[in-house]
């Protein structure tokens, strides 16, 4: 090779290793996120189950329109949780993607083997398409800090 073309896939090698080490880290965040979710959607079934004779107003247009029960108010919140949880399962499979191994733009020559790569990393699934990569990490990126910020309100709310 010329000193061009490996200076282009050292560099391309240098990115993909900070994305690569990038997802290693927000894997250890998603576990964290994805069982304190669990464990607060527990929490909130479990306290609509000793409450559900107990009366609260439903509201419509800012008025009060009917009588619930705080269990049933209880039970929405842990449904959008239950959604928010789906989320992060679909959200795992893009951050347990190895991008190593797909090679810089139109792939490469050099004989490499990414799903050995990407085992020897702790990551079930591999890239196979350098060009598809930025739509694979970065929306599962930002997805998961979304999701980390709504859990930062949740622990907020919670120590209120």
């Amino acid at each position: 090779l010329e000193d061009a073309n490996k200076k282009k896939i050292v560099k391309k090698w240098d990115n993909l290793t900070f994305v690569n080490l990038y997802l290693t880290k927000y894997k250890s965040i998603y576990f964290n996120l994805y069982k304190k979710e669990s464990e607060l959607s527990s929490v909130i079934l479990n306290l609509a189950a000793l409450n559900k004779k107990t009366v609260l107003p439903i509201y419509s247009q800012y008025q009060t329109a009917l009588p619930g029960t705080f269990a049933h108010y209880l039970s929405a919140v842990a449904s959008a949780l239950d959604r928010d949880l789906n989320d992060l399962q679909s959200l795992y499979k893009n951050i347990n993607t190895s991008p190593l191994g797909a090679g810089a733009g139109g792939g490469t020559t050099i004989n490499i083997d990414p799903e050995h790569t990407a085992k020897n990393l702790g990551f079930k699934h591999v890239a196979y398409n350098s060009l598809d990569l930025p739509k694979l990490i970065f929306p599962a990126t930002l997805s998961l800090m979304i999701q980390l910020d709504l859990a930062h309100i949740k622990d907020i709310c919670l120590t209120v």
